[in-house]
């Protein structure tokens, strides 16, 4: 398929609301957590608390290192400097991604009208599933939050740990913005519980 044909599938696509042709710029699901088997994993959120940390070295000394949204690093020390995947629901400039140089994007959100074609055309795209996305959804009866929906991803695989770094539900705002908790559409406390649960069922899992 050529490039203009590109855009215009692309585009039709997105009008029409159309998951199952977008699909087609994407990985699979099994072939995205085939990727990391036996492997580990960090998922370091944009929670501002993460600034007061010196977890730096510890989110690097993984294999995989996921970021979230526009991936704000504050300092090397406190965030460390590594971009493995970036996972989002937000548009994502030229300029970050060159910036950040990841080997795979992950569309996490339903929401395909803010999809760019800048990241289908990425070297390695994975487009989140709205069922999946339904799944969680009910599970927590809200709006799962980017970060969620990769922890909720994540854990399917059989990655040898999963770390995470930068979660404290909204206590400290985020990195990303001005919002507060209750401006955002998101259960924290929900999602607080959700990840509690999985870290007792998972001892793979270890949030710092």
């Amino acid at each position: 398929m050529t490039y203009k044909n590109n855009l215009i599938y692309f585009h039709l696509s997105k009008f029409l609301f159309k998951e199952q042709y977008l699909i087609r710029f994407s990985l699979t699901e099994a072939d995205l957590l085939h990727s990391l088997s036996n492997r580990s994993v960090s998922i370091v959120g944009n929670a501002r608390s993460l600034n007061e940390k010196s977890f730096g070295s510890k989110i690097d000394k993984n294999d995989i290192i996921i970021r979230l949204n526009r991936s704000p690093i504050s300092s090397e020390n406190s965030h460390g400097i590594k971009t493995t995947w970036i996972a989002t629901a937000t548009s994502l400039s030229n300029e970050l991604l060159n910036q950040r140089n990841p080997k795979v994007i992950l569309w996490m959100t339903p929401k395909i009208r803010k999809l760019g074609l800048n990241l289908t055309n990425y070297s390695s795209f994975y487009l989140n599933r709205k069922k999946a996305n339904n799944q969680l959804k009910e599970k927590i009866n809200a709006r799962p939050s980017v970060g969620l929906m990769t922890i909720d991803l994540i854990q399917k695989s059989e990655a040898s740990k999963i770390d995470i770094f930068g979660f404290d539900f909204f206590e400290s705002l985020s990195n990303s913005g001005k919002r507060k908790a209750k401006q955002v559409p998101h259960d924290f406390n929900s999602e607080k519980k959700f990840v509690k649960n999985l870290i007792n069922f998972d001892k793979r899992i270890k949030i710092y």
